[in-house]
């Protein structure tokens, strides 16, 4: 049995060429790409793969530690809407995906705080574990959910409960540390570029699809994944949506 109230968390990894005057903290000083370089360099939650079935694989990732913040959206209002066909890298360039989409202003609160603002100024590697909760608001299948989204970087190990050093405190009250417990998910995989709403949303819907009638999942909460940095090519690109597995109040 599944539930009918929708939520997004996206594991989303993108770096913004927008915002303070920094070096980009992965790929080179002119953005080329290198294959194998972003998975070598860079952490990511672990996780087990439990059961691998047609079109999708269901994970169990161990408690964890992110930093988080968040925001109220209506997807019908998407800034990016129609811009599906467009290189993502362009994009990132212009005034309307600095100041008005809403990934990329959580993303700035949440790079900040890695970059320095928080108590005692630390310094926070970047990791490959970037997600956003959506959860729903008001339904709208015609024109686009409302939903309340969370941003999340996943911590370095160091700052993780078995690490040697102590989560830095966020300057910002928009920013948060949260201590996730034990999660267990299925997850689609789909290629290209994936930044608008309306994309998420379709693999989304493929997803359930896939899981109706075959597995116990809970369609208040979904996760969605890029798992590639802007810099990899179109082709190369990995993206993923999840929903988590029901809890047994929920079925």
């Amino acid at each position: 049995m599944v539930t009918k109230i929708l939520v997004t968390v996206v594991l989303v990894t993108t770096m913004v060429q927008a915002g303070p005057a920094r070096e980009p903290r992965w790929g080179n000083k002119n953005g080329d790409y290198k294959d194998g370089e972003w998975e070598k360099k860079y952490e990511a939650p672990e996780y087990t793969v439990e059961k691998v079935g047609d079109g999708y694989e269901k994970r169990v990732y161990p408690p964890s530690t992110w930093a988080c913040t968040n925001m109220t959206v209506d997807t019908a209002q998407d800034p990016l809407a129609g811009l599906e066909d467009w290189d993502f890298k362009e994009i990132m360039q212009t005034k309307r995906y600095k100041t008005k989409v809403p990934s990329s202003l959580m993303f700035w609160r949440l790079f900040r705080y890695i970059g320095g603002n928080n108590k005692g100024e630390v310094k926070i590697e970047m990791t490959r574990g970037v997600t956003t909760s959506h959860s729903l608001v008001k339904r709208d299948r015609v024109w686009g959910d409302v939903e309340e989204q969370e941003m999340c970087f996943y911590h370095e190990s160091k700052f993780q409960a078995d690490g040697t050093e102590p989560v830095p405190e966020p300057e910002d009250p928009a920013v948060y540390i949260v201590s996730r417990p034990r999660l267990v998910v299925f997850v689609r995989q789909f290629p290209g570029w994936a930044f608008t709403s309306a994309v998420w949303q379709e693999n989304r819907d493929i997803l359930e699809q896939e899981l109706n009638n075959r597995e116990s999942f809970n369609s208040t909460l979904y996760y969605t994944a890029s798992t590639s940095h802007p810099w990899v090519p179109e082709h190369k690109r990995v993206n993923e949506v999840w929903f988590p597995e029901a809890k047994p109040e929920q079925e």
